[in-house]
């Protein structure tokens, strides 16, 4: 199979209540390609469910979206590791014409909000403990009075 190209999106592009609109028919009256597209992500919250990792960690955070053989991928996951199971997933998806991936990865997202934190610490003396967990951020640490 040919690699699936990756492009990063917004996913403004789909909107949900159309996404999910033909689902309330049960399959009737849907076109062809809104069929093809039900199938695609039908096949991929399977594939995802059948990973044991995934599912445990990330499956309830995935938002999928599939129009004109285009899989929207939007939510949280944990690392890397989640998000090249993702793309090994979807490499083996028949019908999948290209990915639009805006999945926020909790090991960046700490990171990201480390590095911002740490020119605070240094410009006022004070100490930042962070985490993310499916997008929720804590924060924690010691600073020297309440306005820092």
């Amino acid at each position: 199979m040919s690699p699936v190209q990756v492009i990063e999106s917004d996913l403004d592009e789909v909107s949900r209540c159309e996404e999910r609109k033909p689902m309330i028919d049960h399959g009737k009256n849907l076109s062809p390609s809104e069929k093809a597209d039900e199938a695609i992500k039908e096949n991929i919250y399977q594939d995802f469910w059948k990973d044991n990792f995934l599912r445990a960690m990330d499956y309830d955070e995935i938002d999928v979206h599939v129009k004109n053989g285009i899989v929207y991928l939007g939510g949280h996951i944990v690392n890397t590791s989640s998000q090249s199971r993702i793309d090994d997933i979807l490499r083996d998806i028949p019908g999948i014409r290209e990915i639009r991936n805006t999945l926020v990865l909790d090991d960046e997202l700490t990171l990201e909000v480390a590095a911002s934190l740490g020119k605070l610490e240094h410009t006022f003396g004070c100490k930042f403990f962070t985490g993310a967990s499916h997008g929720v951020v804590s924060l924690n640490g010691v600073v020297s009075n309440k306005n820092v």
